[in-house]
């Protein structure tokens, strides 16, 4: 469980999916002309987080030391994603 190769692998899902859904969430917002903040940063790496996780470790991310990260990377979405876009946030086009 805590061997360098799976953290690594948990890193690299964290930048490919946390990433990825940035830059798909990015573009969407662009076109629409609506500003992003780092709450929106600190989301999707929350949900890289949470994404690796729970796909490298499986079962293993609900045992005691690792169920914290686990609890933490929930919150941190919870916090940070948990709001949906007002329309004051559009800026004027």
């Amino acid at each position: 469980m805590w061997t360098t190769t799976k953290w690594i692998e948990v890193a690299v899902a964290v930048i490919v999916f946390g990433g990825l859904k940035y830059m798909w969430t990015f573009r969407r917002r662009k076109a629409d002309n609506i500003k992003l903040s780092y709450a929106d940063v600190l989301f999707y790496g929350f949900l890289g987080l949470e994404f690796g996780l729970l796909t490298i470790f499986h079962w293993q991310a609900f045992h005691i030391p690792l169920v914290f990260l686990v609890v933490l990377a929930f919150v941190g979405i919870m916090v940070t994603g948990g709001r949906p876009l007002k329309s004051s946030q559009r800026s004027p086009r």
